[in-house]
This record gives C-alpha cells, sequence and structure tokens, in this order.
C-alpha cells in the first residue's frame, strides 16, 4: 500500500485504542526525557508475559531508528557529507514526508544546522549521548531475549514480574538512563502539562529546545527513509512505500527472536506475539506523521510575521485532524527568509521527451518587494559548506526546441512573475484536507485581513501551472528540501536517468 501525501497541516494524532503499541515505545523513551505529550505521565499498557519478546523486538527497532537519525544528523554538522550517501537510496532529512508544508521543515532544519554551528561544543554532544545511551539500552534487549526466547529462561528468576503492568517497569529493568540524559538537558526546556485541545505540549517552536530538536530529528529521518523516490516522468515523489517499509522491519525483528526453535527446539510460546502486524505499523507511522506535522505548525507560529491569529484560521476535523490555510505558510516563509537572508538553490530540469538539462540559481527574496532575484551558478560556484533550501521545478515549453540559453534567458527575463506563480500555486491547493461545512472561498474572504484575503484571490484566480513567462515556458514547483549542495549534486547525480525522480 502506498499513500500519497498533500500539503496541509495536521496537529492531532490519529486516535489509538489502549490495547495496542502503535506509539508506544517512541513516546516512552522520549517521555521520560521530557519530551512529547506523555512527559507528564505513563503509559498503563499491561504487557503480558507471552508479548514481553515481541515488545522487546519493537523496542530494539525503535531503538535502531534514533540511533541512526541522531548518528546522521550528527555527520550531517560534522563533515556536512555523510547523511544522504547515494548508498542510503534516500535524503537523510527529506523535508516532503507528511501532511504539512514541507518548505516549513526545510527551514527549520535550516535553522538547526545553523543554530549547532555557532553554539558550544557540548550543546552538540546531546546527540552522541543518546546515541550511547541507545546502544546501551538497544544491548540489553538483545540480552534480554536471549534470555528468555533462546534459552527458554524463565522470567520470575532473572527478576521479571509475571505480568509487567506498565513499560516503563521493563524500561527501568533494561536500565535506561532516561534521568542521566535529563540531566544532561538540564532545565531549560518547559515540561508543561498537555494541552486538552491538540494533546501535546503547547511550546513555540525553538532551535535552542533539545528536546524539540530531538524530536524533530528522529520524526523527520524515520518518515525520509522510509518514503520512495517515483520513478515515473512527472509524477510527484512524494510517497511512502508503508508495503516496502513493513516488509523491511519484519525482516529485521526475524533475526532477533528463535523463530520458533528455542532451547529445546520443540517451539516458543514468544513467537505467535513476536512479530507487528502491517496494520499497527502504519498506525505508527501516521502517528509520527502527526507528530511531525504538529511541530511543523508550532514553527510556524512561532515565525507568524503577519501577525494574524492562527487559532481562528484553523479549523478541525470530525477526527480531529486541525489545518491552517497552506495560502498563509508561504506568506509567512518569505518574510523569514528575507529576515534571515537563507541562501536558497533554484534547481530548474527541462524536459522534452527524452531530452532533459538542469540549470541552477542562487535566489535571494527582495525585502522590499518580496520578489525573487536570481543569480545563474554553475555547481561549483554554490558555498558547499553551507547548506541551502533546495527548490526544485519542471520547465517546459510549448515550441518544445528550447536549449539551455534560451530557458535561462526565459527564466531570469521572468523572476520578476516567480512570486506570483508560488503564491498562485499555493492558493489553487485545498487550503483544508477535509471537507469544512462552509465555503473555503468565503471562510477565506472572512478571516482574512483584507489585503491578505486580496491577495489569495488575485492568486486564485490565476491558471496553475501554466505561462510562466511570457515566451511560452511553463513552471511547476515539485520539491524542496535543505541539504548541502555537494550532497544535493551527488544524489541529483544518481537520479540523473530517472527522469521523474524528485524532478532534480
Amino acid at each position: 500500500m502506498i499513500w500519497s501525501i498533500s500539503q496541509c497541516c495536521v496537529l492531532r494524532p490519529i486516535p489509538q485504542s489502549r490495547g495496542t503499541f502503535t506509539r508506544m515505545w517512541s513516546v516512552l523513551l522520549f517521555g521520560s526525557i521530557g519530551i512529547g505529550p506523555d512527559a507528564q505521565g505513563s503509559c498503563s499498557t499491561v504487557i503480558p508475559a507471552n508479548q514481553l519478546v515481541g515488545q522487546v523486538i519493537r523496542l530494539i527497532l525503535t531503538c535502531s531508528d534514533m540511533r541512526e537519525a541522531f548518528f546522521d544528523f550528527q555527520s550531517l554538522l560534522g563533515d556536512s557529507h555523510a547523511p544522504s550517501d547515494p548508498m542510503k537510496g534516500f535524503l537523510a532529512f527529506d523535508a516532503h514526508v507528511t501532511d504539512c508544508g514541507c518548505h516549513l521543515r526545510a527551514q527549520m532544519l535550516q535553522d538547526l544546522i545553523m543554530h549547532f554551528k555557532n553554539v558550544a561544543k557540548v550543546e552538540i554532544e546531546i546527540f552522541q549521548v543518546m546515541i550511547k545511551n541507545l546502544e546501551q539500552l538497544e544491548n540489553e534487549c538483545i540480552s534480554l531475549i536471549n534470555r528468555l526466547c533462546w534459552n527458554n529462561s524463565d522470567p520470575s528468576k532473572i527478576g521479571l514480574p509475571r505480568t509487567i503492568k506498565e513499560p516503563t517497569e521493563l524500561l527501568k529493568f533494561l536500565n535506561w538512563k532516561g534521568k542521566e540524559i535529563n540531566t544532561f538537558l538540564g532545565e531549560t526546556d518547559c515540561h508543561n502539562r498537555p494541552s486538552e485541545r491538540t494533546g501535546y505540549c503547547e511550546r513555540s517552536w525553538s532551535a535552542k529546545s533539545s528536546r524539540m530538536i530531538l524530536e524533530f530529528v528522529f520524526c523527520s529521518h524515520f518518515l525520509s527513509k522510509h518514503k520512495i523516490y517515483n520513478k515515473r516522468d512527472k509524477v510527484d515523489s512524494v510517497t511512502i512505500n508503508f508495503e516496502g517499509a513493513f516488509e523491511k522491519r519484519l525482516e529485521l525483528a526475524n533475526r532477533h527472536h528463535c523463530n520458533g526453535q528455542g532451547k529445546f527446539g520443540s517451539g516458543c510460546r514468544y513467537l505467535k506475539h513476536a512479530k507487528e502486524s502491517k496494520n499497527v505499523f502504519t498506525s505508527r507511522v501516521a502517528n509520527i506523521q502527526a507528530r511531525l506535522a504538529h511541530l511543523s505548525v508550532s514553527f510556524l507560529k512561532s515565525i507568524n510575521h503577519l501577525q494574524i491569529d492562527m487559532i481562528e484560521l484553523s479549523k478541525v476535523s470530525t477526527k480531529n485532524i486541525t489545518a491552517i490555510p497552506n495560502f498563509l505558510h508561504f506568506l509567512i516563509l518569505e518574510r523569514e527568509w528575507t529576515k534571515k537572508n537563507t541562501p536558497l538553490l533554484l534547481a530548474v530540469r527541462y524536459l522534452n521527451c527524452n531530452v532533459f538539462f538542469d540549470i541552477y540559481f542562487k535566489v535571494r527574496i527582495n525585502s522590499n518587494t518580496l520578489e525573487w532575484e536570481l543569480e545563474e551558478k554553475k555547481r561549483e560556484e554554490f558555498d558547499s559548506d553551507i547548506p541551502y533550501v533546495v527548490i526544485t521545478a519542471l520547465a517546459a515549453n510549448v515550441k518544445k526546441n528550447n536549449t539551455p540559453d534560451q530557458l535561462k534567458r526565459s527564466i531570469l527575463q521572468g523572476h520578476k512573475r516567480m512570486r506570483q506563480f508560488w503564491l498562485s500555486f499555493m492558493s489553487q491547493h485545498p487550503q483544508y484536507p477535509f471537507k469544512t461545512g462552509c465555503c473555503e472561498k468565503e471562510y477565506m474572504r472572512t478571516k482574512l485581513p483584507h489585503e491578505l484575503s486580496e491577495l489569495y484571490f488575485v492568486s486564485n484566480s490565476l491558471e496553475l501551472d501554466k505561462i510562466l513567462i511570457g515566451d511560452g515556458t511553463t513552471f511547476t514547483p515539485k520539491h524542496i528540501f535543505t541539504e548541502y549542495p555537494n550532497i544535493f549534486f551527488h544524489f541529483q547525480d544518481e537520479v540523473k536517468g530517472k527522469k521523474g525522480a524528485l524532478v532534480i
């Protein structure tokens, strides 16, 4: 099963029954260090004896996911090369992985990288501390499975209760050092109780919040590695392959339990519950998507340069999904780009039958007019040690005889229409990912300040994905993410024969 991702904001997690372990281990591990909706309490789900090995295996996989995410982010900060090595087959921190503006997460990652480039080394050590403790916990889990499953040891004889009433009891038995990490983090981050409205701590996004950073890095990386890049021409690549991801995790899980052999080769009482169901895994991914979307909206609120009431513009679905009009995302973000002088790289791919070529531009947003100013550059001319927000686009021309030089001239001449094109693109997406029971256009008219509603209706009235500049060249935005230029170009070379892959 493959799910396509749209561009809307999700605030709330998908509801889950008390009897499932959909997010349990990641929630508990983060909760033990003050992160996430359950930071103030514990999960009360009982773990029966015959389900113990299955839960410990899922805990192992969670530890592995977290370690890989923190290691890749640490590598990204260290040498700006390791994380998205083409051998991985994915961009380690792809922004386009859930129902919320990828442009927001691109800027969030940009902020994090620049923040850590300017802080003391001790602040970066949190990733190494997490990696070390997660590795220790993973080893404890493997040791426990060997005793319970492979050696058929009596749980009571190794100190385990007959039934574990709370998963936190198991974490304690496995010597998880949550308090040690909490001490390292210090008391600078807030520990508010979860909001009744969202179920999450209502904190503003901050690149200085270690707890928020850890969660963002984990969620982004987890979803990125389970994403697939579409190989078909002119098809958006924003899909997550749940089927393939589940099979891969099942293969990893099978390496840990005894597969029914056990000490005496006569079956294993843990085997039935040792394998996670596909539905549980799918729900877990959906919850991580929802959490990442919530962090993205927190970021949007923290940079609200328009000074509009986000709560007033939020609408909630019958399934408790809250959305904010994505038309506003770009209006707010373009002001953030000018304020921080964010490095922007526009990568344009021109497609004509089986012929394609790429052109690159460095982009600057004019702080007065908000118009895009483009400067054509060669690959080697981009600063290799600075992360860029990379915007990829597909170009086409009705004349079908463009050369690279002709296309370059067309784009440079039409740069003043670039902002209007992006506003049109954003305004014509559905503003909410569900039926609202009201006319969206009328809602935007009444809830937005007059100057913004006028801009919305002008942008909405223009043709989407049509003529960008006067000579017949059309432009379609395809992807946006943050990467170092050398990683981006290296990844682009790997997909060069797959013209639809990311359209880069």
